[in-house]
């Protein structure tokens, strides 16, 4: 009795040391449960991002990187870092020594997440099933790339598992502008150590980093199959399975233009904290979700709302002593305009913290002002570099004062409606430069960027309009009767 007594014991005993034994976190598994839309196979070709306002990447729906854009001919996809980019893609392989082939994989399924992507690999000639998930955290200019190796045969795996990373340390568009040419990439062995290889641009301060878990390491390098001066790094582990086991690794990539030493700090927190890092983007995903949230009877419309908001946030760009706020688009225009984030914040206020607005009126002012000699007028477009390709049409400064209105509207911001309130005294100072023939119509080019139309163009007047009756309102919240009456005379004599 005694006996039995002491092996049941025994037996609870073990399994509570089982069921007590931490699981091991992988992407993967956790966002099984997370919102997700799948890829279709027709659609294969379209590019997806997996985002982070300091890091983007851009590949299609196959786990392939192919050369897209225009802006950077053919470079606007790959590892994005402004103002660098990083690398062209990466791939994977798997070779079976015993059985004499090398296998490259063939991406059954893509899956898009809110805040990751994950592509669900097979490879000819085994059974074995491959997850490949990529995630960038907030604030943190790291892109994880897990791997999930499942073997599904009734037989152990032992085999070498290849990982490339095309390395293409480029400038941001207009950079010849300033002069920048750009180098050929090559190791730097004196940065480079135990689970880290450093590549650096030879004529540049640019970096890009690949950090890996201790039991890969770097096998050989080679010349790019990409055009430029970029080199591939191939990186090897072996895979031991039994039969029905799987394993986990992950590559981490980032850049710097200051030094390695800030490309190790980047990957040791993304490393050590990872858990933490993905549970604050979910919870934070969870929150755009819950902001202006609507209950509609149509399922597919709601998730195309829901999506939306999650699509914006993908838009959000933060480059350190550079500034931070709402991209136009991915892939070929993911830097800063002023009418499309006046048009955008306008639909957005109420759907998400206003910082992002407050911030991104702060950089525009600053960057105009430097270009257009304080003058009022607000740029169209800027690159991450610093360099304004257009230093603003003429309905742009309008929109500007009309979407900080709106803004104001929603947050009862008063600091930040005196700000815009000044400024749009100085708009209309060098609004009524551009009156030559002073009939009250604004002259020079719109929204239609097309030589020759820069007459006295009809958007502009609209605009115009909008911005004199507003600024009369703001007149009037601030006690300005005088100027108020002149802004509504204005107003009324162009409607």
């Amino acid at each position: 009795m005694k006996r039995s007594f002491r092996f049941s014991l025994l037996l609870l005993l073990l399994q509570y040391v089982v069921h007590a034994q931490p699981k091991v976190f992988s992407l993967n598994a956790a966002s099984g449960k997370l919102d997700s839309i799948e890829g279709k196979k027709e659609n294969a070709d379209y590019l997806n991002t997996t985002t982070g306002n300091r890091l983007y990447c851009i590949g299609n729906q196959v786990g392939q990187f192919p050369a897209v854009g225009f802006h950077v001919p053919g470079e606007m996809g790959g590892i994005w870092q402004q103002p660098i980019k990083l690398m062209d893609g990466f791939s994977f392989a798997v070779e079976n020594s015993s059985e004499g082939f090398s296998s490259f994989p063939v991406c059954e399924r893509f899956i898009s997440y809110p805040f990751l992507s994950k592509f669900i690999y097979s490879v000819p000639g085994t059974e074995l099933k491959i997850t490949q998930t990529q995630f960038v955290p907030d604030n943190l200019p790291v892109l994880v790339v897990e791997y999930t190796i499942q073997n599904n045969s009734a037989q152990p795996i032992h085999m070498p598992f290849d990982w490339r990373a095309d390395i293409n340390l480029l400038p941001v568009w207009l950079g010849e502008r300033l002069h920048i040419k750009d180098g050929a990439d090559r190791i730097d062995s004196s940065a480079t150590g135990k689970g880290m290889t450093i590549f650096k641009d030879a004529l540049n301060s640019w970096y890009a980093g690949i950090g890996f878990d201790e039991k890969i390491h770097l096998k050989k390098t080679q010349p790019t199959g990409y055009k430029g001066k970029g080199v591939s790094g191939v990186f090897e582990t072996l895979v031991d399975l039994a039969a029905g086991q799987s394993t986990v690794l992950r590559f981490y990539i980032s850049g710097s233009i200051k030094g390695a030493g800030e490309i190790k700090d980047n990957i040791s927190i993304a490393t050590g904290r990872l858990v933490e890092l993905f549970t604050q983007k979910k919870n934070r995903y969870e929150l755009i979700e819950k902001t202006a949230e609507i209950k509609i009877p149509d399922p597919l419309l709601q998730k195309a709302y829901r999506w939306g908001k999650y699509n914006t946030d993908w838009l959000q760009r933060d480059v350190p002593g550079f500034g931070r706020g709402l991209s136009a688009g991915l892939p070929d225009y993911p830097w800063f305009f002023s009418n499309d984030q006046a048009n955008t914040f306008m639909a957005l206020t109420g759907t998400m913290p206003p910082q992002l607005f407050y911030d991104a009126f702060h950089f525009l002012k600053r960057t105009s002002d430097r270009v257009n000699d304080s003058s009022g007028r607000i740029i169209h477009e800027v690159s991450m570099n610093g360099v304004v390709y257009n230093k603003g049409n003429m309905q742009e400064s309008q929109l500007h004062i009309m979407a900080a209105w709106q803004i104001f509207r929603w947050t009862g911001n008063r600091a930040f409606l005196l700000e815009n309130y000044k400024y749009a005294q100085r708009i209309w100072t060098w609004l009524q430069k551009h009156d030559t023939n002073h009939n009250g119509y604004i002259e020079g080019y719109g929204g239609v960027e097309i030589e020759g139309l820069n007459d006295e163009m009809l958007d502009v007047q609209i605009a115009t309009y909008r911005f004199l009756d507003i600024l009369g309102q703001m007149a009037k919240f601030f006690d300005d009767a005088k100027a108020a009456d002149t802004y509504e005379t204005k107003a009324a004599a162009l409607k």
